[in-house]
């Protein structure tokens, strides 16, 4: 995820990349899977990001800590960086 935060930073829209692969191969690896197309899906199926309670906290984080660069708003990042490459 440190590779995500000067993206964010600078305003960078998600997109895939290295940042996105390492994630999803991090992922695949820990499953004993392989970064696939299936796999992507499956991953973005699994994921806990589509809840709003989890966007509501990185936000009230985001307001008490200012402009820093949150786990939230990086893991974010990744994630739409995900739903872009999936739906491609």
């Amino acid at each position: 995820m440190a590779d995500v935060v000067p993206l964010v930073t600078d305003g960078v829209r998600p997109r895939g990349g290295g940042e996105l692969d390492r994630f999803v191969d991090a992922h695949a690896g820990a499953r004993g899977e392989r970064d696939t197309r299936r796999f992507r899906a499956q991953l973005l199926n699994d994921a806990t990001d589509s809840d709003q309670r989890i966007h509501r906290y990185w936000t009230l984080t985001e307001q008490l800590l200012g402009a820093r660069i949150t786990v939230g708003r990086a893991h974010n990042w990744v994630y739409r960086a995900l739903v872009d490459s999936v739906e491609r």
